[in-house]
């Protein structure tokens, strides 16, 4: 099964270094802003193979623009903030309201989103309380995961979280159509 999976979040949560972490087991401290990038990982969640095609988003407003073309693709939104700034949690809400009225659901239709808390390492520096985290992942009727991907942290859980919630939804990728045979 292939998975389109959208990140998004403000710019500097660390959207790039999760999924760099994830596909490609690295991490670098050099911030370098993202405009677009897709990245694809062969994974097995539950006995099953699966390739995710993970679009990793510009966090910066100037390309919010951009943002509506990956929404309408998505099939599981990972929205990512960092736990060192509210607002940067206060964000998501407003790119959650996007997603639902780019895809044209009503907010009863659950769209599969995880929501992360990332920087997990710089606890010291804290300014949204896991609780929060919580409750904003509960209020949205979305997955809930703090990680870190400087010290390799949950990582993967984040991935192995969306695809569930994908394959228990509408959005959850369907099988090849086997075509008709004509018997002539």
């Amino acid at each position: 099964m292939n998975y389109k999976i959208t990140v998004l979040g403000s710019g500097a949560v660390g959207k790039s270094s999760i999924v760099v972490r994830y596909s490609r087991g690295s991490f670098t401290d050099i911030y370098d802003p993202t405009i677009e990038d897709m990245c694809t990982k062969q994974d097995e969640f539950d006995g099953k193979a699966c390739v995710l095609e993970i679009l990793d988003t510009a966090g910066q407003e100037e390309y919010s623009t951009m943002r509506e073309q990956y929404m309408q693709s998505g099939q599981g939104f990972i929205l990512v903030y960092t736990i060192t700034s509210a607002q940067s949690l206060d964000t998501l809400r407003e790119m959650r309201n996007k997603i639902y009225s780019v895809k044209q659901k009503p907010d009863t239709c659950m769209i599969p989103m995880v929501v992360v808390g990332n920087k997990t390492d710089l606890e010291d520096e804290r300014a949204v309380s896991t609780e929060d985290g919580k409750k904003f992942a509960e209020s949205i009727h979305a997955g809930f995961i703090e990680c870190s991907a400087k010290a390799n942290l949950k990582i993967r859980d984040v991935f192995e979280e969306i695809i569930r919630r994908v394959n228990n939804s509408e959005f959850r990728p369907q099988p090849p159509k086997k075509k008709a045979c004509t018997i002539l």
